[in-house]
């Protein structure tokens, strides 16, 4: 059985920004897209996708390296999820956590609409 799964774009739900087939694995995307401001930076205990503390989103305040659509696949979906919301946590910028997570693959979209995709610990070129 393969599952064939869409990513949405954060800017624009009614699109599909990514397709990717799973046979095996979880996938789990994480930001303030979909729910807004939810997930806190714990070091300022400032939402992490507001960077200046105000209202987080594609639409709102927040820096560059703010991350409004984390997508991660692991072996489990508690993994993907954790992952994921590590992303949104860590920023744009920082990648450095991909080569502890054991994560199949991931893409992460900024706040300006840039993209980072990876595979295991390996950062992908952009297409």
């Amino acid at each position: 059985w393969v599952w064939n799964v869409g990513i949405a774009d954060p800017f624009d739900n009614q699109k599909v920004m990514a397709r990717f087939s799973l046979r095996d694995g979880a996938v789990a995307t994480s930001g303030p897209a979909e729910r807004g401001a939810h997930i806190f930076n714990p070091e300022t205990g400032l939402p992490a996708s507001s960077m200046d503390g105000g209202v987080s989103g594609p639409d709102a305040g927040g820096g560059a390296d703010a991350v409004v659509s984390a997508t991660v696949i692991a072996d489990s979906l508690t993994m993907a999820d954790v992952w994921a919301t590590t992303a949104v946590v860590a920023g744009f910028n920082d990648l450095s956590w991909i080569s502890h997570a054991d994560t199949k693959s991931g893409l992460l979209v900024s706040k300006d609409n840039r993209t980072r995709r990876w595979a295991g610990a390996v950062e992908l070129p952009d297409a």
